[in-house]
């Protein structure tokens, strides 16, 4: 008799039970698939680079960028992907983190190129990043009209 006389309030304690539990947030990936530092083509080898708080780079690209990279003979197509490899030696052997460019569709973000960057540790987390930096130092010095750039990608460093 004591189970019916609370019956009725059980669809009000699963509601409360459900709502005392609160989904986890969604964990951002990378946008670049783990085996790109060993699969993709290099379009830079290990230098010395002037940005990136003067670290040692590496540039690879996946096969819908690479020849648009190295050519500069016609737009990113959607998707195309840039991974910047980031190291604290000069032997590029330390990797310290990766920063990647995925070409979006035209018009989907003016303000950074119509590119998606994306800051990544070499454990594959997401980290916090300032693309407005990304954006601001790309567009000083990756001009097409000086031949220091395209598309937002940067020339060979002189």
């Amino acid at each position: 008799m004591e189970s019916v006389k609370y019956k009725h309030l059980e669809p009000f304690l699963l509601l409360a039970l459900c709502v005392g539990c609160a989904a986890e947030p969604a964990v951002e990936e990378p946008i670049f698939p783990a085996s790109a530092p060993s699969s993709w083509r290099e379009v830079r080898d290990c230098r010395h680079s002037h940005e990136h708080e003067l670290n040692h780079i590496r540039v690879l690209a996946d096969d819908a960028a690479h020849d648009r990279y190295l050519n500069w003979d016609a737009p990113f197509p959607v998707g195309a992907t840039l991974l910047k490899l980031e190291y604290d030696d000069a032997a590029c052997s330390n990797l310290i983190r990766y920063t990647v460019m995925q070409k979006r569709e035209a018009a989907s973000d003016p303000e950074r190129g119509d590119w998606r960057w994306q800051t990544v540790s070499p454990t594959r987390e997401v980290l916090p990043s300032n693309t407005k930096s990304c954006v601001g130092c790309h567009t000083v010095h990756c001009k097409e009209s000086e031949g220091t750039g395209f598309d937002l990608t940067c020339a060979e460093e002189l």
